[in-house]
């Protein structure tokens, strides 16, 4: 996979925590024995941050996970936002 290298990997993720007006995220390569390596950590401003991020670490798109708890709105409109829904 391009960008970030993780000797023998075999599936990324971004997985993002969803906050009032922000968002925290996570990018994790997995290698071939199962090993989780971190990629990338930190605050996310905007839904199209987190768009920005899962091109950066080319992530696909059925290995993004939103935890959606706190606000189901938002996840609503990133779901739409990757998939061209409204």
């Amino acid at each position: 996979m391009e960008g970030y290298a993780v000797e023998n990997e075999r599936a990324r993720f971004l997985t993002v925590d969803v906050q009032k007006g922000h968002f925290w995220h996570t990018v994790y390569g997995v290698d071939a024995g199962g090993a989780f390596h971190l990629l990338s950590e930190g605050r996310l401003e905007t839904l199209e941050d987190i768009e920005r991020k899962q091109a950066e670490f080319n992530v696909p798109d059925h290995c993004v996970a939103l935890d959606c708890a706190f606000d189901t709105d938002a996840c609503g409109r990133y779901a739409g936002f990757i998939t061209g829904f409204p």
